[in-house]
Parts: C-alpha cells; sequence; structure tokens
C-alpha cells in the first residue's frame, strides 16, 4: 500500500506544520525493552493501588522526557518530566492518564486489541476528523508496509489537542496530548518529542 496524508491548516500552526512534516520524512522508532532497565520513577494511584515505573529514555534526544513501557500490547510512550501528576493508572495495564501539577496540561496513552475498533486504523480517523472536523488544524495519516498511524490536531475550547493513532499486528496505540493554547509555543517541541517517540516497539 501507498502511503497517504491528509492535511489541514491555519496560520496559526506553523510549528506544527514543521513538526508534522518531519514526521513524513522519518518516524522515530521507541526504544526497545531491552533498553532502561532501572526505573526512575514510580507513579501510583491512590485510588486503585495500582503502580507504574517510569524510566530514562536511554536515547541522547530524551532530556526532559520519561519512558513508560506497556507490555501487554507492546508499545512505549515519551512522558514529558513535567507531566506525571497521576490521574488514572488503570488496574487492566492498558496505559496510564498524566497531568501537570496545575492539571492543564495532560498526557494520556493506551492500547488494546484492534479487533474491537470497528474499521481499525481508517475507522478511528473517519471518527476522530469527524468529531473535530470545524476546529482541526492538521491532519497526517500513513499506511504502508512499514508503518501505519495518523496524527490529528485541533484546537477545542482554548485547548490544543494532538492525538496519535497506531496499529500493528492485532493491537493498536493510542495517546493524545493537550494544553492550553496559550502555552502552544512552550509545549510545541515537547508535543513533537512526546509523539515522534511513542509507538510500538521493536521487536
Amino acid at each position: 500500500m501507498n502511503a497517504s496524508a491528509h492535511r489541514v491548516f491555519s496560520p496559526s500552526s506553523a510549528l506544527l506544520l514543521a513538526m508534522f512534516c518531519f514526521f513524513t520524512a522519518a518516524l522515530a522508532v521507541p526504544p526497545s525493552f531491552a533498553m532502561a532497565q532501572t526505573p526512575v520513577l514510580t507513579l501510583k494511584d491512590s485510588d486503585r493501588g495500582t503502580l507504574v515505573d517510569l524510566y530514562p529514555t536511554g536515547d541522547p534526544g530524551g532530556d526532559g522526557f520519561y519512558l513508560y513501557k506497556n507490555g501487554k500490547y507492546g508499545y512505549s510512550a515519551w512522558i514529558p518530566v513535567e507531566i506525571t501528576q497521576v490521574v488514572t493508572l488503570p488496574d487492566n495495564e492498558d496505559g496510564v492518564i498524566l497531568a501537570s501539577k496545575d492539571g492543564n496540561t495532560r498526557f494520556r496513552v493506551s492500547g488494546g486489541l484492534v479487533e474491537f475498533v470497528p474499521g481499525g486504523l481508517k475507522g478511528a480517523f473517519d471518527e476522530t476528523f469527524k468529531e473535530h472536523q470545524a476546529m482541526i488544524t492538521d491532519v497526517l495519516f500513513v499506511q504502508n508496509e512499514l508503518r501505519a498511524f495518523w496524527v490529528i490536531s485541533w484546537k477545542e475550547e482554548g485547548m490544543m489537542h494532538h492525538r496519535k493513532f497506531a496499529v500493528k499486528d492485532d493491537n493498536w496505540f493510542d495517546c493524545e496530548f493537550f494544553y492550553p493554547a496559550s502555552l502552544q509555543e512552550k509545549y510545541g517541541f515537547v508535543t513533537d518529542g512526546a509523539l515522534r517517540n511513542s509507538g510500538f516497539l521493536e521487536k
């Protein structure tokens, strides 16, 4: 299959345009489980009693991020170091939902089985695009022999949202990073690092 891309732009999305153009040129592969076995931070959900370990990224460009590894669905995510306040650590081990200290910036990541996503990659894309169509600032859809993922960004009620969804074999990966639009300049490159380095692990 050939890679395809769909894009919608606004004048305020120059930084995001550069970010997603980089996506089309190369998709960084998240670190493998073999890297960084010693956790540097352990998160706890006091309501559920669940614990999640975060690790160094093991990457020279990973300053400012922790590595979250999900063995259940075979994905990893780069978590910004300032977004480590626990909102929810589900006891089904599907992912995490974290926030900044003030609660205004959040990062969520989860995984699951493709068979439970109607239409798979394209179905999830169509649903998200339709829901946020009037607010979308940028879109990227890639599907070929090596990778299958999409990224949609939109602005809603003063918040910038960036969502990445990927499929590999029988599993799906989903993450969303959102923050006040007034902090777009601050979080532009953080968004780039978090999304570009989050996804399925190498075998």
